[in-house]
């Protein structure tokens, strides 16, 4: 008893990557694999026990350059080829025993498409006992065959289109949802934003998992935020080929938490600077600092930009002793606060 079967059959480029069935390029040089199995309970298949019929169909035809002494398992099998019923039918002849529990096997072949139209590959895997003394019976004759449907077109295939579904932003936190039609050969997934529509940055990074729908959430750097903001899918090939999604605007200015804040050393002598700092909140954009003495006069001004931090230096300079305010206002001339500051 043994169990010769085949798995699925597909079609990869000359590189290796997988390539769309359904758009076989004529004169395109494509490589058929299927994968070959012997589950014989720990016995080779003997030589001359079994045959490999491939049916390449009507639209198909072996790489005139091709040499089939060439193909995989030509140590086990003698590969020849003839026309059959009008298509091309490469047969291989078990000549030396086929190893037991063989299952990551697969043979392959170069060939080309000739017509444009439909067809079918269909291989078999057949107990034919044609040259052997020891008679082999098929235990499971159900797993013996594997065929797949192809289209020989002028159509170039498809490429993966992404779509942005959706973009959620909460403060500097943005969350980009997106879907795609297929994944043929895809390695990542990269979120892009641009504050002109031209420059790019990445800012996120997925690894492509056969998903329908992905979501990539990531903080939002300073020096992106903008009040129109593009964004865009950019998908990466195994073969580092890009492709990209359509552009989708959102406003990219971060909804700032109301600022806190505090100041120290207070009171103080013997410095010119004081930190400010950021209680709750944090501080991004431009400010403009003002320390005022308990009159009202203006003793010092100065205008500051910070990009996401929570406290910051403030230089006033050498100052008599005595008590003080310090006024923080954004790039609005809205007044954040007034701090107490006492020199000793």
């Amino acid at each position: 008893m043994s169990d010769p079967k085949l798995g699925g059959i597909s079609f990869t480029d000359m590189s290796g990557f997988q390539l769309d069935e359904a758009y076989v390029q004529p004169g395109e040089l494509i490589r058929i694999k299927i994968p070959v199995m012997n589950n014989n309970h720990g016995e080779a298949l003997p030589a001359g026990s079994c045959k490999i019929k491939i049916g390449l169909g009507s639209k198909l035809v072996l790489d005139p350059a091709y040499d089939l002494n060439s193909a995989a398992m030509s140590s086990y099998f003698r590969w020849t080829s003839a026309m059959n019923s009008g298509q091309l039918q490469v047969t291989g002849e078990l000549t030396a025993p086929l190893p037991a529990n063989v299952d990551d096997v697969v043979v392959a072949f170069k060939v080309m498409g000739t017509a444009v139209g439909k067809s079918t590959v269909t291989a078999n895997f057949l107990v034919s006992n044609h040259n052997t003394r020891t008679i082999v019976s098929d235990e499971d004759g159900t797993n013996n065959t594997s065929f797949i449907h192809y289209t020989v077109t002028n159509k170039p295939a498809p490429v993966s289109v992404t779509s942005i579904n959706e973009i959620v932003k909460d403060g500097c936190t943005m969350r980009v949802s997106f879907s795609t039609d297929q994944e043929i050969n895809l390695s990542r997934y990269e979120v892009e934003v641009s504050k002109d529509g031209t420059a790019f940055e990445k800012v996120s990074s997925i690894s492509a998992a056969g998903n329908l729908t992905y979501a990539a959430s990531f903080e939002l750097p300073a020096a992106l935020q903008a009040q129109k903001l593009f964004v865009r899918i950019k998908a990466v090939m195994v073969n580092a080929r890009t492709l990209f999604s359509d552009t989708k605007n959102t406003n990219g200015l971060c909804k700032k938490t109301a600022i806190r804040l505090s100041l120290y050393p207070n009171p103080a002598s013997g410095i010119s600077k004081v930190t400010i700092n950021a209680a709750e909140g944090y501080f991004d954009g431009k400010y403009r600092l003002k320390m005022m003495d308990m009159a009202g006069k203006t003793v010092v001004t100065k205008d500051v930009t910070l990009a996401g931090v929570q406290n910051f230096g403030f230089e006033f300079g050498n100052i008599a002793a005595g008590k003080y305010l310090v006024q923080v206002s954004d790039e609005a001339n809205a007044v954040l606060g007034v701090l107490k500051f006492e020199k000793l």
